[in-house]
């Protein structure tokens, strides 16, 4: 759902912290699982207390860096918001993009074909970056809806395609967003996360391929998150493989 918070009397159609939480809020209280938000200032302190607050309420906050390519080192990381950063076409860091340790993915940011006021142009900046992100954690909660937003988070993290340093670093997060890997890995892990690891319906079975079922029965496939394969994931694994 879209929400407005920015000042349709102001030129430059700028918001106040205020009007972006209000809205955020607004959006949490009508259903939204996910909220992005589009604007600079992702290093202030009230979008951490945004973040936390949301994740109280099951919704996942997504914000962007921003365009300033400064160098933000340690100086903040919100452990309650998915931040992005930007790449290019070449899984390059988008050159005017900040960066830091308040990276989590990363998503294509430049040259973006899109639409405005009926017309079709293309479009570069971090605040198209994250929208995609958000797009993908929705994505991952249709199939996968029990899954909270520190879940649906690592997800992202884990499913991404790894780029720069190995691991987490600064430029790239965790790595850029693969939202087909995400959606394929998020019914397995709320599965191996479950209460009661339920044997899985037949339309969730039908999403693997005959290719897909062979890597889990010959990979040591960590789908729980947890770092290494255990009796979870065997769990899982079994009744996934299992033919009725």
């Amino acid at each position: 759902m879209p929400v407005r918070a920015t000042n349709p009397l102001w030129a430059t159609g700028g918001a106040v912290a205020t009007d972006i939480v209000n809205g955020a809020m607004w959006a949490a209280d009508h259903g939204a699982r996910v909220v992005t938000i589009s604007f600079g200032g992702g290093s202030g302190a009230y979008v951490q207390d945004l973040g936390a607050t949301l994740r109280s309420r099951r919704v996942l906050l997504v914000w962007p860096m921003d365009n300033a390519a400064i160098n933000y080192g340690a100086s903040f990381d919100h452990p309650d918001v998915l931040v992005v950063g930007g790449t290019d076409a070449g899984d390059q860091p988008y050159a005017s993009g900040s960066f830091g340790r308040a990276i989590d993915v990363s998503a294509p940011a430049v040259n973006l074909y899109t639409t405005q006021l009926g017309l079709s142009w293309y479009v570069t900046g971090n605040s198209f970056a994250a929208p995609m992100v958000a797009g993908a954690a929705a994505l991952v909660l249709s199939v996968a809806s029990e899954l909270t937003p520190t879940q649906v988070e690592q997800v992202l993290r884990d499913t991404a395609d790894d780029l720069g340093l190995i691991g987490r670093d600064d430029r790239f997060g965790w790595g850029r967003l693969n939202v087909g890997h995400a959606v394929w890995l998020a019914p397995l892990r709320q599965m191996s996360i479950g209460p009661d690891h339920p044997a899985p319906a037949p339309e969730v079975r039908a999403r693997y391929s005959v290719e897909d079922l062979y890597r889990l029965s010959t990979d040591a496939t960590d789908l729980n998150g947890d770092g290494g394969f255990d009796d979870g994931d065997r769990r899982v694994r079994q009744m996934l493989l299992r033919v009725e």
